[in-house]
């Protein structure tokens, strides 16, 4: 009776270590919790991929999300942590970097409105009465329950910078036969001001991150030139990204109608199932340009709110930046930010994906920011071979969504190559984040961050 006392605690002791490994912590952006959805980072208003704030200013990013557990009262919790340049927690002190406390409880949370679907939507900014930053560099936002044995419920990596960087970028083409169409090479070049550098060329670093997908960034990149405080980054090859292509979209903000990308509506009593059109593989098309939101989405129910969001006459790419401020918050710009009452009456919908495709060799995932630009097993695709194609599906929230479909590489980083192909001329979004670890210091600073878009390659 004592051995299988023993063994049956050695054997709970056993699970308890396996259940906590896989709930562990990612220092990357990720949704540990299948209760948890449509979790959003806008910054000044806006959502950000990348979200950064500037040190020492105004610049607030809000977070929110919805958890579908239906209970009214979780201990949700978030906790900062600092990283370095390899987002690797520093080895400083929470006081080192925070002002006020590193963690505290998310107390702002409203309950669903007239959906199927109920949820409780939470909301809470960086920085508030409680937490300010007081150092730049890389930051994990970690979102717990604590009722829960503190089980994580979702990461999220955002960033602090300085403004002591003066850019000088531009996009050309590749010289090389092989990537003149299909890859984007950056030459970048940037002034450090104000800060005085005892080695330049050994204590400043750059990462550049394509359209939110950390995966596949370039990292800890030293410059081939230090000039009279110039640092540039000009050979051919080295700041190269595959073009891909651009985002599919479609628009569930009606459920009363079908809008772009939908084919079907079915309703049930708890819900409603929306079909979208059959993806077909786009490695071997033509490109075309569309206006994209480059992987993102944004909730809204037309249903409840009538609101033109589109100009049917945008034809040119310099209207770039007026499409996606038509997607913006800018009453986050307010001093308390209030739950939007669109967040509240959008409502869930089970959304089926399918891709036209032989068997590929490789697994394929529906990807974008709602599956937090990762491979994510969720979202992982089954091939139906009676049909011919890829079937997956995710439970997402009323709105106007972009997305992909995704496979892995050997060297598991993120390949679009058999399914979306890949142009040179493709619109894409870029952040090169500077780094600077001077001799003696404990953490690395953001001195700068670089905002660039592709389309400049054409300019």
């Amino acid at each position: 009776m004592v051995h299988r006392l023993i063994s049956t605690l050695i054997g709970l002791i056993l699970y308890a270590a396996g259940a906590q490994a896989q709930d562990e912590m990612k220092f990357e952006n990720w949704v540990y919790s299948s209760q948890i959805k449509s979790v959003q980072c806008l910054v000044n208003g806006i959502i950000s991929a990348v979200p950064v704030l500037r040190l020492n200013s105004t610049d607030k990013m809000v977070i929110q999300f919805d958890d579908l557990s239906e209970e009214e009262d979780n201990e949700f919790y978030y906790r900062l942590y600092h990283c370095n340049k390899d987002w690797e927690e520093s080895p400083i002190n929470e006081i080192e970097f925070v002002d006020g406390f590193a963690e505290e409880r998310i107390r702002d949370w409203q309950l669903s409105i007239g959906t199927k679907q109920n949820f409780v939507h939470y909301w809470f900014s960086i920085p508030n009465r409680d937490t300010r930053v007081r150092i730049s560099g890389n930051y994990i936002l970690h979102v717990f329950d604590r009722n829960n044995d503190n089980k994580p419920l979702f990461t999220r990596r955002f960033i602090v910078a300085e403004n002591a960087v003066v850019p000088d970028s531009r996009w050309v083409r590749p010289t090389t036969t092989e990537d003149i169409r299909f890859r984007q090479q950056l030459n970048l070049s940037f002034l450090v001001k104000d800060i005085r550098l005892q080695n330049p060329q050994r204590d400043v670093y750059i990462s550049v991150v394509q359209n939110g997908i950390w995966t596949n960034s370039l990292n800890n990149l030293p410059s081939r030139i230090y000039k009279d405080g110039v640092f540039t980054y000009d050979q051919f090859g080295l700041l190269s990204f595959p073009g891909t292509n651009e985002f599919r979209f479609f628009d569930t903000r009606t459920l009363i109608g079908r809008g772009w990308g939908v084919k079907s509506i079915d309703y049930f009593i708890d819900g409603s199932e929306v079909l979208l059109q059959p993806g077909q593989l786009k490695d071997n098309t033509v490109y075309s340009f569309n206006f994209d939101f480059n992987g993102n989405f944004y909730i809204d129910n037309a249903d409840y709110f009538s609101r033109a969001i589109f100009d049917n006459n945008i034809t040119q790419k310099n209207k770039l930046v007026d499409f996606r401020n038509n997607f913006a918050y800018f009453d986050a710009l307010d001093n308390e930010w209030r739950g939007r009452e669109k967040d509240l009456r959008a409502d869930y919908c089970n959304v089926i994906f399918t891709l036209v495709s032989p068997k590929l060799h490789e697994d394929v995932y529906i990807f974008g920011a709602f599956s937090d630009y990762q491979l994510h097993p969720n979202f992982k695709m089954r091939y139906d071979e009676r049909r011919g194609l890829y079937i997956g599906e995710a439970l997402l929230k009323q709105g106007y969504y972009d997305y992909m479909f995704a496979t892995a590489t050997e060297k598991q980083k993120i390949d679009f190559s058999a399914t979306e192909g890949s142009w040179q001329d493709t619109e894409n979004d870029y952040k090169t984040i500077v780094y600077l670890r001077e001799f003696g210091n404990r953490y690395d600073r953001v001195i700068g961050v670089i905002s660039s878009n592709s389309v400049d390659i054409n300019n």
